[in-house]
């Protein structure tokens, strides 16, 4: 074997021993694939709960190619679940965070407490960079926005924080590590594309290492040895080509072989240092009782059924209940949501259990923007009224539902969305007492007539002792009752009677099908229910009754502190203002365009009310003798009330602190110490 064959044998040699040690050093920083969280770098920031933590050792999150696993802690959430499969929970609800590949996340999170969050919401968004920093914005319906790094709302001069990690996106990793065939050879990345020597690798291209690669053919005693290309040279056959592999195959077992024998014996070794010891056991004195039967039991044996089996697969695999597939229909993104949750038959509505939905007002489901207006003007409001509708909106309006709009009908209520275990589907709305509340149905078919219900429920809001003579007069005066008494809706109804304290119609003046009717919230805080009760003239369609829960929620009230007690202020202005988006100032809120007062004097009640459509908003409370009040502006995220308490403070307070006892007793020292004084002085 002459000097050229020898340096190609060490060359092949040394070629092993560096794949060996590029072994060991993927195996350590593999991090660009399968990436931890930064030991200092791991919180994002919550408004509502505080600090998120992505970093404890006992959470274990890790970034993948294709999703997050893992836990994120909270002080007042407790463990965030960012993958079924941290629990082999995926059968029972398929969730995860998921990642493709670029950093853009998408997918839900889980919390018992809070619920589902959304890493890819409406206006926000996860995304992870080149530097592997999170940024952007999560979404959850009972905390609000989670911001994974103060440069996305440019705070990080006041409090610097951010979630980041070593995992990286495929386009800012090396060529032999980003899932691409960057050489076009067929191998993709290392180990599986030849050209690369580790997943540090920048070319595919490359040769291992930079060191040639030879096929050497048996050397006859005292002949030269040949260089032989691994492609086939001109003229040879296939055959002689698979004869010669096997040759070179031959040659190169035993030199190949043994260093990477060495290999793995020092891999072995040096991986065996950070293995913990077995703990020590020791055989039981005693030996365990044998507690299972020779003979298996009529249950295991499949003899004795505890349950029919077919009653059981059908229940398991039953679809989702009409009512709720019909509402699905009405609602794309809502059908969207179920899809991504999985929920598809009627086992899978557990999922939903402390889940909030929300179902859009009128105007959102028919894809417009009341912010827009019709001539191009600015409306202040998230909704347009019926009236103005062009008739293609009219025409898309889900039939079957029942639509709540105020102030003249420039504010639409979203409705919340609750789903029963049995699949029964129920809609609530918020009101504020003694507004007008208009509502508007569209029939599945032409009707007899649309008539409507309004029942009382339950007292759910403690009433102040200033309202308690309103209960009564409400409950005695039932539209359709000359005494106080419980009615029931209809003679065929076949449901519980039920307490109504009004009737009312629905109309249709302008025979578009869409039947319309005003009534009044009542002044009494608590739980409602509407009925709409709709008489087809189809007799295959029937009649069909509607339900919308309306809770009334108690008006806000100035007041001002006596010790422990409270003592309302009559007479105080309450003013609200709000964020004029064109000018970006604040404005005294256009409550007459909304049928309301602004501002709003109160009474010997002390109360007041809004009723506002989405926007920033801030109260300002002023009355003779005491301290101006000017709250911290708020947001008003879809058409809401706003009524919070408000405490006056005196200007003279202090005051009332040092009665004419103290002021006395001051005196009376400041006397003595003179006296004192001149004592002193007239003797010395």
């Amino acid at each position: 074997m002459d000097n050229k064959i020898i340096r190609i044998y060490f060359s092949i040699i040394a070629l092993f021993i560096s794949f060996g040690i590029f072994m060991v050093g993927g195996f350590v920083s593999a991090s660009s694939t399968d990436g931890t969280i930064d030991s200092t770098y791991k919180y994002a920031w919550t408004e509502n709960t505080g600090w998120l933590n992505f970093g404890t050792s006992e959470g274990n999150v890790h970034v993948s190619d294709s999703a997050l696993t893992g836990y994120i802690w909270s002080e007042n959430l407790g463990w965030i679940s960012l993958n079924c499969a941290n629990d082999d929970s995926c059968a029972i609800s398929n969730y995860k965070i998921a990642n493709d590949g670029s950093g853009n996340l998408s997918g839900y999170a889980w919390n018992e407490n809070t619920g589902w969050i959304n890493f890819n919401p409406t206006n926000g968004g996860v995304s992870i960079n080149s530097s592997g920093d999170f940024s952007g914005y999560a979404w959850n319906e009972n905390t609000g926005w989670i911001i994974f790094n103060c440069a996305t709302t440019n705070s990080c001069s006041s409090v610097s924080y951010k979630v980041e990690t070593d995992w990286r996106p495929r386009s800012a990793r090396p060529e032999c590590n980003n899932a691409i065939d960057d050489d076009n050879d067929g191998n993709i990345d290392y180990p599986a594309d030849i050209g690369c020597s580790s997943l540090e690798g920048d070319k595919e291209s490359n040769h291992p290492g930079g060191v040639p690669m030879y096929i050497l053919s048996p050397t006859p005693a005292g002949e030269k040895a040949v260089e032989i290309s691994p492609e086939t040279s001109p003229g040879q056959t296939e055959p002689a080509k698979a004869e010669e592999e096997k040759k070179v195959s031959e040659l190169l077992k035993p030199i190949i072989e043994t260093p990477i024998k060495e290999i793995k014996k020092t891999f072995n070794k040096v991986i065996g240092l950070f293995k913990p010891k077995p703990e020590a056991t020791t055989e039981p004195k005693e030996k365990i009782k044998e507690l299972i039967p020779k003979e298996a039991p009529p249950v295991m044996k499949g003899e004795w059924a505890l349950l029919p089996s077919e009653s059981v697969d059908g229940f398991a695999l039953t679809p989702l209940p009409k009512e709720l597939s019909l509402l699905l229909g009405k609602f794309p993104e809502l059908e969207k949501t179920f899809a991504r949750l999985g929920i598809n038959k009627i086992t899978d509505l557990e999922k939903l259990q402390g889940v909030k939905l929300i179902l859009p007002g009128l105007t959102q489901s028919l894809g417009l923007s009341g912010s827009e207006g019709l001539n191009g003007e600015i409306v202040l409001s998230g909704g347009i009224p019926l009236g103005e509708l062009p008739q293609e909106a009219k025409d898309k309006i889900p039939m079957g539902m029942v639509f709540a709009k105020s102030a003249g009908e420039l504010i639409d209520f979203n409705m919340e969305l609750s789903v029963s275990q049995a699949g029964e589907p129920q809609s609530k709305i918020t009101a504020i007492s003694g507004h007008t509340l208009s509502l508007l149905v569209k029939p599945e078919g032409e009707a007899n007539s649309v008539k409507g219900y309004l029942i009382f429920k339950s007292k759910e809001v403690s009433l102040e002792s200033s309202n308690k003579n309103y209960l009564p007069a409400l409950l005695v005066k039932p539209a359709l009752a000359e005494e106080e008494q419980a009615l029931p809706i209809s003679e065929d109804s076949g449901q519980e009677e039920r307490l109504v304290l009004s009737e009312f119609y629905y109309n249709d003046s302008d025979k578009d099908g869409i039947y319309t009717a005003d009534i009044q919230i009542p002044a009494v805080s608590g739980k409602y229910e509407i009925i709409t009760e709709i008489d087809h003239k189809d007799p295959k369609l029937g009649k069909k009754e509607i339900k919308l829960i309306t809770v009334v929620d108690p008006e806000g009230y100035v007041y001002k502190k006596n010790g422990d007690e409270e003592t309302r202020l009559s007479n105080a202005v309450v003013s609200l203002f709000w964020l004029n988006p064109g000018a970006k100032n604040y404005e005294l809120w256009p409550a007459k365009k909304y049928s309301q007062e602004n501002p709003q004097t109160t009474d010997i009640t002390g109360r007041y009310s809004f009723l506002v459509p989405p926007g920033e908003y801030y109260l300002k409370t002023e009355k003779s003798g005491y301290s101006l009040y000017q709250g911290q502006p708020f947001l008003v995220v879809e058409g809401n009330n706003v009524h919070s308490n408000i405490e006056l403070k005196s200007k003279y307070w202090y005051l009332k602190v040092v009665d004419w006892k103290i002021i006395v007793m001051i005196i009376f020292g400041i006397l003595l110490l003179y006296n004192f004084y001149r004592d002193r002085k007239r003797m010395g």
